[in-house]
């Protein structure tokens, strides 16, 4: 590779390190958040999921690749916030919400559904490794 390639690729690297660095520093933000609104909900007896709300932030999403007019990335940002609203879930303090009902995973379409015994904690696809989320209760 040529020394011009080289540098190009480390300050492009450099630039996703920044990034990174910020995406974690919201992320731990969001967490605090997260976990006070878990306590808000279980105060007021209200259920960690709120499923209309997940509807609206995919339908944000799928707004937003589309008008950056990047709507290849859609299923890429979708599974980055599947990921992070299960996280959600589990953050708020209810394992209830994530333990059971029917899994599916996003990449090979596998499902639990069907399944006899599943172990309680099944965090992520048998078949391919991926993250299963929750579609069902």
């Amino acid at each position: 590779m040529e020394d011009q390639t080289r540098a190009q690729i480390a300050t492009l690297r450099g630039e996703i390190d920044k990034i990174d660095a910020n995406w974690l520093q919201l992320l731990l933000k969001r967490a605090d958040c997260i976990q006070q609104i878990g306590a808000l909900k279980r105060h007021s007896g209200k259920p960690v999921r709120d499923t209309e709300r997940e509807l609206s932030q995919i339908h944000q999403i799928k707004k937003a690749c589309d008008d950056a007019g990047r709507p290849e990335l859609l299923p890429y940002v979708l599974l980055v916030q599947r990921v992070i609203v299960e996280g959600s879930v589990r953050l708020q303090g209810n394992s209830d919400a994530v333990i059971h009902g029917v899994k599916y995973c996003m990449f090979c379409e596998w499902t639990t559904s069907g399944v006899t015994e599943p172990p309680l904690n099944w965090p992520t696809c048998i078949r391919c490794h991926m993250p299963l989320i929750i579609t069902a209760r």
